[in-house]
């Protein structure tokens, strides 16, 4: 609890002492948002199933019962934390150094207005999002529908937020399973990566991305006289090619790192490499 309390104080400091730079305030924000999700997600846990929210580990022998739709919660914090960190990219402008030159002698304080109403459009498109999100998990929506909904709920203004619900693989370039997460193999208590059979003749830009992924070493493919075996294209599964069989909780650990990594690199881009292709 002390270290908890601690992390918490640091993330607020980072805040505090970096508010005009909108991305140290991110990382505040970020583990502001890890410690809360942490919190919840271990407690809520018990609340999901007792409401048949739930469902079974299939990454374990015994195949306990867990709860379902807890991404409800992380979605939840994340919005809290976007609420919060709205006035920062502005800072700027209520400092009074957000101003505009209009000729030599004259400079006028502007505000941005049009860029606060693209946030709050993508804001409202989130949250549309996280709403429709749990709504399929709680009622038998068909694949149709939630994506009409998602298209539809998502369209605010001038910005436009298109969130795919990958449910029907008649739009995916070769045939899925639902989840198409990793194969566990109980014998070693390892995930192993999925594989799925794509029957031939396969059309050519679906040949043609198998076989650009395997000169890239994305996936690993074996020709049969029917079909073409190839590994599951998701991100666990490309971990689990590259490493090989891994527990669930190191294959989890992989997953976190790798998404640290590419969001500090998509924080990089966006906040210091940014004007080497736009003037701002």
């Amino acid at each position: 609890m002390l270290i908890t309390t601690l992390i918490f104080l640091f993330a607020l400091t980072i805040i505090y002492n970096t508010a005009p730079d909108p991305l140290s305030v991110s990382i505040g924000f970020s583990i502001i948002g890890g410690l809360i999700t942490w919190k919840l997600v271990s407690e809520l846990g018990e609340s999901f199933i007792n409401v048949n929210l739930k469902g079974r580990d299939l990454a374990k022998v015994n195949e306990p019962t867990i709860p379902e739709s807890m991404g409800v919660v992380c979605a939840t914090v994340y919005l809290m934390c976007m609420f919060f960190f709205i006035p920062f990219p502005f800072m700027e402008w209520f400092t009074g150094k957000g101003i505009i030159s209009r000729s030599e002698e004259f400079h006028a304080p502007t505000f941005p207005h049009h860029k606060l109403g693209e946030f709050l459009s993508a804001m409202l498109s989130l949250q549309s999002m996280t709403f429709l999100g749990f709504a399929d998990d709680i009622f038998d929506i068909s694949d149709t529908d939630t994506f009409t909904l998602y298209v539809w709920a998502n369209y605010r203004f001038r910005f436009f937020i298109l969130y795919i619900h990958g449910h029907d693989g008649n739009v995916l370039l070769i045939d899925c399973p639902r989840h198409r997460l990793p194969r566990f193999n109980p014998s070693t208590n390892k995930l192993e990566y999925s594989k799925v059979k794509v029957q031939k003749p396969l059309k050519k830009p679906a040949l043609y991305v198998i076989r650009i992924f395997e000169i890239l070493g994305l996936v690993k493919t074996k020709d049969e006289n029917n079909s073409i075996e190839v590994n599951n294209f998701t991100l666990m599964n490309l971990l689990l090619l590259k490493f090989g069989p891994l527990h669930e909780r190191k294959l989890a650990i992989l997953v976190i790192i790798v998404q640290i990594l590419a969001s500090c690199l998509s924080f990089i881009i966006r906040y210091r490499l940014v004007h080497f292709f736009y003037e701002i």
